[in-house]
C-alpha cells in the first residue's frame, strides 16, 4: 500500500494487491507522481525521477513539506528482521521545502523502529529493491524516446549499463584498483623506510660492537 501526504492537506491512498497492479488515468491525473513517490521513498533523489533537480522542488507550491509512506509486505523466507518489524513494514521520508529530508521505518503496528539512512539500504539491498535502476522504473521522458526510436546506440548501452547494474560494478572495480594503487605505494614507502632504518640500525649495531671492543681493550 501507497501513502502519499502533502503536508496534511491531501491526502492520497492507494491500496496494492500481491501481484500486478496497474494505475491508469488521463494525463495529468498524477499516475507518474505516485510512482515517483514511491521512488523518493525508497531512497531515490529528485534528479533521478525527472521531477527537477533538488529534493525542494517535489513539494506542493505552497506546502512547507510533504511525506510518503510506502508499505510493503514482510513475509516468507526473504522477510526482512521479522521479529523487529512483523509481516510488513512501513518506509517514511519527509521532504522539506528546503531540500533537507528523513527517513522512518515502521513496524507493522506503525511504531518507530529507525531514522538512519544506512538502516533504510540494508533494507533496500535485502530486498533487492532499486527505485533509480531504469528498467524497473523507466521515466516518461526515458519511454518517450525509445518510443520514438530516437536513442542513440550510445545511449541504449548506458542504460543497459546500468540497469544491469555494470556501470556500478565497473565503478567499484575502478575505486577498489584506486584502493590497491594506493596500498601498492604505500608498501613501496614502508619497504623504503624499512631498509633505511634498517641500515641505521646496522650502523648502530657495528659502533656498539666498537665501543665495546675499546671498553674491552681498556679494562684490560
Amino acid at each position: 500500500m501507497l501513502t502519499l501526504v502533502l503536508v496534511a492537506l491531501l491526502v492520497l491512498r492507494c491500496p496494492c494487491s500481491t501481484h500486478v497492479n496497474v494505475v491508469s488515468g488521463s494525463n495529468g491525473s498524477g499516475k507518474s507522481a505516485v510512482l515517483q513517490a514511491m521512488q523518493c521513498a525508497l531512497g531515490a533523489q529528485a534528479r533521478k525521477t525527472g521531477r527537477g533537480d533538488k529534493n525542494g522542488e517535489l513539494v506542493r507550491t505552497g506546502c512547507h513539506e510533504a511525506k510518503v509512506q510506502v508499505t510493503l509486505w514482510n513475509t516468507g523466507d526473504d522477510a526482512y528482521q521479522h521479529r523487529v518489524y512483523g509481516d510488513w513494514l512501513t518506509v517514511e521520508r519527509i521532504i522539506k521545502v528546503n531540500g533537507t529530508s528523513k527517513w522512518r521505518l515502521l513496524d507493522h503496528a506503525g511504531r518507530k523502529v529507525s531514522d538512519r539512512r544506512k538502516d533504510l539500504d540494508g533494507l533496500l539491498d535485502h530486498l533487492n529493491i532499486d527505485a533509480t535502476n531504469p528498467l524497473a522504473v523507466m521515466t516518461q521522458d526515458t519511454s518517450r524516446s525509445f518510443l520514438c526510436g530516437s536513442v542513440a546506440d550510445k545511449k541504449k548501452y548506458d542504460l543497459f549499463m546500468q540497469a544491469t547494474m555494470l556501470e556500478q560494478m565497473q565503478s567499484n572495480l575502478h575505486r577498489a584498483q584506486g584502493f590497491v594503487d594506493q596500498m601498492k605505494t604505500a608498501e613501496k614507502d614502508i619497504i623504503a623506510d624499512h631498509s633505511k632504518r634498517k641500515a641505521g640500525m646496522d650502523g648502530l649495531r657495528e659502533k656498539l660492537s666498537r665501543l665495546e671492543a675499546s671498553a674491552g681493550l681498556v679494562a684490560q
